[in-house]
């Protein structure tokens, strides 16, 4: 499992506002321990919040063997930060690209 560039159906979406590159806690864009990972940001609403709150999030792409132990069974998925602060976070969906279209005849 890895991010990967916000795919462009995903950026074309109404509801984002835009994107972002987050490099490692140093800064370095080119770090291969803690590689980049651009985000898309837009609002929600959440319980307990009277107006939508700005929101960040990264697409995170499942490999072949994610999806074999998925297939086996596997039903969780570790999250890690640096760092010993949690940051707020929610899981709001499983992201599906919209169909291909039909090419014109």
């Amino acid at each position: 499992m890895r991010p990967i560039p916000v795919p462009e159906w995903l950026r074309a979406a109404p509801w984002v506002d835009g994107t972002g590159v987050f490099a490692a806690p140093d800064g370095d864009l080119t770090s291969e321990q803690i590689a980049p990972a651009e985000g898309v940001f837009y609002w929600s609403e959440m319980a307990g919040y009277p107006d939508p709150v700005p929101m960040v999030g990264v697409v995170l792409y499942l490999e072949d063997d994610d999806l074999e132990r998925i297939a086996a069974g596997s039903r969780h998925l570790l999250l890690v930060w640096p760092g010993r602060r949690m940051p707020v976070f929610v899981c709001p969906e499983v992201l599906d690209p919209p169909p291909a279209k039909e090419p014109a005849t």
